[in-house]
Formats: structure tokens, C-alpha cells, sequence
């Protein structure tokens, strides 16, 4: 069994949802991460914040006919956010959001994991203890409640954020215990200026420590900006930077090959070639699973 091909919805743009859903199908894409409010316009939350059944019923069948798969709801909350009601808001709206999920045929819920900043943006204090044990009560919350909705909540780290490292992550997940919780791994989010040379020891971890639980893979790559920059890393399609996707798609198939693979952070004419070089690097993975060409990849298995 293999994962879909997809990209994040609002990559396209806020559109109306019929034409939102035709363009991400005739982009050749079978599966979305999907935010409503960023990407179908008109969109109106609910008085929770959530999502009205009405929506999610007309949502689900305009994708569904056009072959396209909601792979993963987008709820990108605060979970410390440092105002209690507003932490308190925005738990809410996650809530919702795994309420709803089902009405659109979905069964993953996610977001990133915080900053003692409102607006998510890097804090020093975040690598802190008292941080990662106000992440784990808002973590254990929601998983409580996609337990009772048996939706998966997948998180996803950030090195601006309190899961800062996979090492982290995976200490958030295992302090929770919750099995409704899973990982969303984008590669890139754990790398800056500071650490970016390290990619491949990072990267590996983070496949060693999540292995199955990997249910989405955000695809993007990076180039370090020029030295005026500060040398802060640069989001560009996959397969045009410096991280070495054979062996990140190789590690995927050996974790967790049901994982779907959702490009991120282009533009709709970027999406074509992004596209096409995942799916390529995977035929050939495919083609070679059991020749000695393979053997370079033994590490992920």
C-alpha cells in the first residue's frame, strides 16, 4: 500500500471551492492538506471556530468527484499561546476541527507545537521546561478528543517552536501516550542558519525516532540565502536544494510506505516540476526495491 501524492490546498490561492478543487485535480494531485479559511474563499467558521456540516458535506463532494483525497485538516494553533483565553480559543477550535474532520472524509487533524510568542515566532524561553509541560497538557487535551472522535492528531516540529527537534517531538508524544497521536514530518522545519549543515544526522533522527508513526511528509527543500542574508535558509521546490531526497523518500518507504506526501510552500507553477521529481525519484526507489542499487538504503529499514 502507498501513500497519495498531494499539496496544501492554499498553495493555490483562496478560491471558491468548486474551481479550488478542479485546479488541484487537474494539477495531478490526489490528496490536500486542507485549511479552509486559507483556501476556499467565502469560507465562514462556525461559532466554535469549526467547521458547519453543511460546509464539510459540500467540501467533501466537491473534492471526492474530482478524485481528490483531504489527506490532513489544517488547525494551526498556539497550544501555549501565552494568553490563557486565548489558549483556551484556539483548543477550542482544534476541537472543532477533529469534530469535523470526519464529515470530510478525513482522519488526521494537525498543527505545529507553540511559541511562548502569540504570533509563533521564536522565543528564547521555548526550549525550556516550563513550556514543553504547558505543550503537554494542551497536547494531552486534544489527544484525549481525537480519541473520542477516532480521528489521528498529528503534530509537527519546528525548530522556532517548543518541539524544536525530532528528540523533543518524540518526548512530547511518548509523555502523552496517547495512541490518536502521530507525526507530520517536514524535514525542513528543523533546520536555520544555525544547523542546516547537520541536515542529514537531523533528518535521519527524526525517521530512527518516528518510524511508523509518519502518516504525512511535507516536501520542500532549502538553500542556504547568500552571506548578507545572515545565511538563513531559503524554502525551494524538492530536489533543488541541499537535502538529499532519494534517501529522505527512501526512508519514507521504509517507515511508513502508507504515508502521503504533500508538496508545500510553491507556487501553482512551481507545483508541475515539484511534483514530477517526487513522483519520479519514486518509481526508480520502486524500481530498485530489491536490486543491490537499493543497498545504500539498508540505513532506513
Amino acid at each position: 500500500m502507498h501513500g497519495g501524492l498531494g499539496c496544501r490546498a492554499h498553495d493555490f490561492g483562496r478560491l471558491p471551492l468548486e474551481e479550488l478543487a478542479a485546479r488541484i485535480a487537474g494539477a495531478g494531485f490526489d490528496c490536500i492538506q486542507f485549511a479552509p479559511a486559507k483556501a476556499v474563499a467565502g469560507f465562514e467558521p462556525g461559532p466554535d471556530g469549526g467547521i458547519d456540516a453543511a460546509f464539510a458535506a459540500r467540501a467533501a463532494a466537491a473534492f471526492t468527484r474530482r478524485g481528490v483525497r483531504i489527506s490532513v485538516l489544517g488547525c494551526y494553533i498556539n497550544p501555549i499561546h501565552p494568553d490563557p483565553e486565548e489558549r483556551r480559543r484556539a483548543l477550542d477550535r482544534f476541537k472543532a476541527y477533529l469534530r469535523a474532520a470526519p464529515d470530510l472524509g478525513c482522519g488526521i487533524v494537525a498543527t505545529e507545537t507553540g511559541s511562548l510568542n502569540a504570533d509563533c515566532s521564536f522565543h528564547p524561553g521555548n526550549r525550556g521546561e516550563a513550556p514543553f509541560e504547558a505543550l503537554v497538557a494542551s497536547v494531552a487535551e486534544l489527544a484525549g478528543e481525537a480519541e473520542r472522535r477516532g480521528v489521528t492528531f498529528c503534530v509537527e516540529g519546528v525548530v522556532r517552536h517548543v518541539a524544536h527537534s525530532p528528540r523533543r517531538l518524540a518526548d512530547l508524544v511518548a509523555r502523552v501516550g496517547s495512541p490518536a497521536l502521530a507525526f507530520l514530518l517536514d524535514p525542513v522545519n528543523y533546520l536555520d542558519a544555525s544547523n542546516y549543515e547537520d541536515r542529514g544526522r537531523i533528518v535521519d533522527e527524526a525517521f530512527s525516532l518516528f518510524g511508523r508513526g509518519i502518516r504525512v511528509l511535507h516536501a520542500k527543500d532549502l538553500v542556504p540565502a547568500a552571506a548578507g542574508d545572515g545565511m538563513a535558509p531559503r524554502v525551494v521546490p524538492p530536489g533543488k536544494g541541499i537535502l538529499d531526497y532519494p534517501r529522505i523518500l527512501a526512508s519514507l518507504e521504509a517507515a511508513n510506505p502508507a504515508a502521503d506526501i504533500l508538496i508545500e510552500d510553491l507556487g501553482p507553477d512551481d507545483m508541475p516540476a515539484a511534483r514530477d521529481f517526487v513522483s519520479e525519484t519514486l518509481s526508480i526507489l520502486h524500481s530498485r526495491r530489491d536490486g543491490p542499487s537499493m543497498d545504500a538504503y539498508a540505513h532506513c529499514r
